[in-house]
């Protein structure tokens, strides 16, 4: 592979790795159950209301979510002490 090649390689995984910290397991299930949930009122309804509401609300819920590690956990509970 050229040198080109490599910064292609890595520029390209670089935002995939990035993407999947700010993200979290609950958070992305609870994307899916709201544009599930938005999918089904909308068709339930026929407008495209409730498909709207629930792919905003579902990416709200997508990024807001997150699960700590154990060592940011330390840290959050020490600053929520003496905050």
């Amino acid at each position: 592979m050229s040198i080109v090649g490599n910064q292609i390689a890595r520029s390209a995984r670089g935002p995939r790795l990035e993407l999947a910290r700010e993200t979290s397991a609950p958070g992305f299930a609870a994307f899916v159950l709201c544009i599930a949930a938005g999918i089904s009122g909308s068709v339930l309804l026929d407008r495209p209301a409730p498909a709207v509401i629930g792919i905003l609300v579902g990416a709200y819920l997508l990024f807001s979510l997150k699960i700590a590690n154990q060592w940011e956990k330390v840290a959050v509970l020490r600053l929520g002490k003496y905050v």
